[in-house]
């Protein structure tokens, strides 16, 4: 996230939970503020938070979507349903699924106008997206499952490995 903000992109962020998206929010502030790089952070989300790293909270969609626009957000964190809104295609220059092993393809496909870039998050034999589904047989695997066709091991070129777990904030 704070190489994309060096670049002068927008970010947006979605996850299965807000809590998934507020612990992503947390370490790139946390990252930010050790490079000493200003990144403003806004979680689309009622009541007030009460982390140490300064998101924002806001609510208002139009808002959301103006500061958007003219720069005044780097990087947002919202659920699916934010950012499949029509007014929020195109809005951001890269989206970040967080635990992507974990959500649905269609809820990624549902969000993924949302910007140009898509950055999948995850590991592909997570257990599923721990809510019940009703859409059509196979729908439920993750969007991982899907492009890497899930075998028990990725092979290199499939993915960028980590070499440790970084700790939670």
């Amino acid at each position: 996230i704070c190489e994309l903000k060096r670049r002068g992109l927008k970010v947006g962020v979605t996850a299965v939970s807000p809590k998934v998206i507020v612990n992503l929010l947390e370490t790139a502030l946390e990252a930010a503020k050790k490079q000493g790089l200003d990144l403003r952070a806004v979680h689309r989300q009622s009541g007030e938070y009460e982390g140490k790293w300064g998101i924002e909270r806001k609510t208002a969609y139009p808002a959301i979507r103006s500061q958007l626009g003219d720069g005044g957000i780097d990087v947002l964190g919202a659920t699916p349903w934010c950012w499949a809104r029509p007014e929020f295609e195109q809005s951001v220059d890269v989206l970040i699924v967080d635990e992507a092993g974990q959500m649905t393809l269609s809820n990624v496909l549902a969000a993924s106008p949302a910007g140009p870039g898509l950055i999948l998050l995850g590991d592909p034999q997570q257990l599923e997206q721990p809510l019940p589904s009703s859409h059509p047989e196979g729908s439920e695997a993750s969007p991982l499952s899907h492009l890497l066709d899930a075998p028990a091991t990725l092979p290199p070129h499939t993915a960028l490995f980590l070499r440790a777990t970084p700790p939670s904030p």
